[in-house]
């Protein structure tokens, strides 16, 4: 087969895909070595398209690893594998937002900052509640979110991204 009738072969596409989603995985899987630390991607595996329910499942599944990096490798490699709005990723993402690492804590924020719809009030209810977070660097990651989403959703997003106050005081 020439490399053109491979390209549009449907089957080679969903072995490059499931391939690709393999590499992902491997990228996010722990090292022993402090120094040797997971890459992540700074794109999508060929193969694998945006939106791809294998490797959302792959990265959702690094949500609970034990290893730190891992987790965080997890959280930032979402946005670049699920498509906006996506219900599976954001609830993952509300899980997070109750971690007992504010590093963890954080990325979730950024990370729904990126992945929910402008205007989505569930998530913006949501991180209101972390306004109060007792980590600045949680509270700070808020406000840039609440920022990216205020767009659609009135004034009182930009109110309260732009306070540093308590939600439950602007809201």
């Amino acid at each position: 087969r020439s490399p053109e009738q491979e390209a549009s072969c449907s089957p080679c596409r969903d072995v490059e895909a499931v391939e690709g989603v393999k590499r992902v995985t491997l990228r996010l899987e722990p090292d022993d070595d402090e120094d040797v630390r997971p890459a992540v991607p700074n794109e999508l595996p060929s193969g694998a398209e945006k939106g791809n329910a294998a490797a959302i499942a792959a990265v959702l599944a690094k949500l609970d690893d034990a290893d730190r990096v891992v987790r965080q490798a997890a959280i930032d490699e979402l946005p670049r594998v699920a498509e906006k709005g996506d219900v599976q990723v954001l609830a993952e993402l509300f899980w997070q937002l109750e971690h007992s690492a504010a590093y963890v804590r954080q990325a979730a924020v950024t990370a729904l900052g990126q992945m929910a719809e402008r205007g989505d009030a569930e998530v913006i209810g949501s991180l209101c509640k972390k306004l109060e977070d007792p980590e600045y660097s949680v509270r700070k990651a808020v406000r840039s979110a609440l920022a990216e989403l205020r767009e659609g959703s009135g004034g009182m997003v930009a109110a309260v991204a732009s306070s540093s106050a308590p939600a439950r005081h602007t809201a």
